[in-house]
């Protein structure tokens, strides 16, 4: 898994999985507002989600630090890790007890 390649990611919100194997695949941001959200397709969500074990995206211009929207997404997903990817570097985040955290 190499998510490295997201740091600097332009204007963009940039969006996908991290699949069993290790493979990150991007999918298509289809936020109305991609300069400041991030949103997956209901059709690659299907297609990726049973094969991922967790997902991505990041933070242009900003940090790794968890949104509101951020939380709020990654309890629709709580056997999944969740990375977002900002300026500052990566942050893991898990669900733990109907509470998403930072794994350390």
């Amino acid at each position: 898994m190499d998510l490295q390649q997201y740091l600097d990611g332009g204007p963009f919100e940039r969006v996908g999985f991290v699949m069993k194997d290790g493979e990150v695949i991007e999918a298509e941001n289809v936020c109305a507002d991609p300069r400041n959200g991030a949103e997956i397709k209901g059709e690659d969500l299907l297609k990726y989600m049973p094969d991922a074990v967790a997902t991505f995206h990041t933070h242009p211009g900003t940090s790794k630090v968890l949104t509101r929207d951020d939380y709020h997404g990654f309890l629709n997903w709580p056997n999944h890790a969740h990375y977002i990817i900002g300026i500052d570097g990566i942050a893991k985040y898990i669900v733990v007890d109907g509470e998403v955290v930072i794994e350390s």
